[in-house]
């Protein structure tokens, strides 16, 4: 090996084992900053990382409340924990939060904000950490009193918990989860928005003008509905029980079931496609065509403007009357 070849070689080595005593530096300075390593793997949901920090459990309780004077939209923005509205109070919103946290001594505990920005009015909670590797992990329930003297907008985000409303009337009501079920009874709203990545929403007697539902893992199943909708479900079932019917439906699937049941009465015009599936419907005046891959269903029931059209990539659809069901 001549000099040139010899000088590369001990240049590649000298650049590894300086690599190797970086990766080592890290790693020393984690371990003694923030605690010891533990091997195990944090099945709790917020939990973190093959090799994880072991951790510390406490406690984590916070309230605020604030007058509702002059609000027009609350928005409430957790970052983990299930959320709770209940009916109790007269012109003001109170929240507390209460529940167990385990976490590395990397990390700070929660802030709960409930500030006012012109009309709005922001609840959230925050979660602070420092360093890479951090073993976190919570169980912790916030419980909102908000009266239902309060029928302007509600915005709630939630980033890993479920969502319970019940017995409100609203304006808007706009709900994003990241991982949670949401579920509702007795709510109306002129315009209801849904949208969760993983998990489903459950409602009961709920009541709106219009609805733009979406989800990309999870079911959904709507009773005594009323109102148009528009939406998508990527991989989920979705079950919706009209209580009346005088409204527009476009809604497709990717992956799973469209059911949609209509009192025995329903005027509409369908248009639907289930590409790989069946079509079925308790109405026989929709005419059903094609084979099974490239199933289509045209037809007219009653007279009416209402427009229901249904598309169903791999999936079945049925169109059926309460009667039936």
């Amino acid at each position: 090996m001549d000099f040139k070849n010899n000088f590369n070689v001990k240049k590649v080595v000298l650049c590894l084992l300086g690599v190797m005593l970086v990766s080592y530096g890290i790693a020393a300075l984690t371990f003694f900053s923030f605690g010891n390593f533990s091997f195990t793997t944090n099945d709790k949901l917020g939990g973190h990382g093959l090799f994880q920090l072991a951790g510390n459990s406490y406690n984590y309780h916070a309230s605020k409340s604030m007058d509702l004077d002059g609000i027009d939209e609350i928005s409430i923005d957790f970052y983990s924990g299930d959320i709770k509205f209940n009916n109790e109070g007269t012109n003001s919103i109170k929240v507390k939060v209460d529940g167990e946290i385990t976490a590395s001594n990397a990390y700070t505990e929660p802030e709960l904000k409930c500030y006012k920005e012109g009309k709005t009015l922001y609840v959230e909670l925050t979660k602070k950490h420092m360093g890479f590797f951090l073993n976190y992990s919570s169980d912790i329930v916030a419980n909102i009193s908000l009266p239902t003297s309060y029928k302007n907008s509600l915005k709630v985000v939630s980033s890993a918990g479920d969502v319970n409303i019940n017995g409100y009337e609203l304006k808007n009501l706009d709900c994003k989860l990241s991982a949670g079920k949401l579920q509702m009874k007795n709510v109306s709203a002129t315009t209801f928005t849904y949208k969760n990545s993983a998990g489903n929403l459950n409602a009961d007697n709920l009541k709106t003008r219009s609805s733009n539902l979406r989800a990309s893992a999870g079911k959904i199943q709507i009773t005594k509905f009323t109102g148009d909708i528009e939406g998508s479900n990527s991989a989920g079932n979705t079950e919706i029980q009209y209580d009346k019917f005088n409204n527009n439906v476009d809604f497709s699937a990717s992956a799973g079931r469209i059911k949609l049941t209509l009192p025995k009465a329903s005027a509409f015009k369908l248009d639907a496609e289930a590409s790989a599936g069946s079509i079925k419907s308790d109405f026989s005046s929709i005419n059903i065509n094609g084979e099974f891959g490239e199933k289509t269903a045209k037809g007219e029931v009653g007279k009416s403007n209402n427009m229901i059209q249904l598309k169903d990539s791999a999936g079945s659809i049925e169109i059926n009357n309460i009667k039936s069901n």
